[in-house]
């Protein structure tokens, strides 16, 4: 009886530990994965430059950007894998005058990797 209750233990110690190994491994990969909705730096530049012009009268394309992106930080600071608070001491604003800067000096990228930059720069990463 005694046998057979370490062998059933050791089992389950290995097993916890295979399991802890696999997961600290899948946690330090970087990881890619999809953004629904993805602003591209062209069309944040566009919202940003037709905001209250007769394109654009009440900024909705900007108020737009503005919501996506405010969750688009919310989901990263919420589901980061640390116990730091990513957006401690940033608004919206800032972050939004941050991503028109990135934009304009990458037209290619997207808003995440704005976002992306951002959060290397002030050595937050997710």
């Amino acid at each position: 009886m005694k046998y057979e209750m370490n062998k059933r233990f050791l089992r389950q110690l290995i097993f916890m530990v295979l399991i802890s190994i696999i997961s600290t491994e899948a946690l330090a990969a970087k990881r890619t994965f999809t953004a629904i909705g993805t602003r591209t730096c062209t069309s944040w530049l566009k919202a940003g430059s037709e905001k209250g012009s007769g394109k654009d009268n009440l900024g909705i394309a900007w108020l737009s950007d503005q919501s996506w992106m405010a969750g688009y930080l919310t989901g990263i600071n919420q589901i980061t894998t640390n116990s730091r608070d990513l957006l401690v001491g940033l608004d919206l604003e800032t972050i939004s005058d941050w991503t028109t800067q990135f934009c304009q000096s990458n037209a290619d990228a997207d808003v995440p990797d704005a976002i992306a930059a951002l959060f290397k720069k002030l050595k937050r990463q997710p």
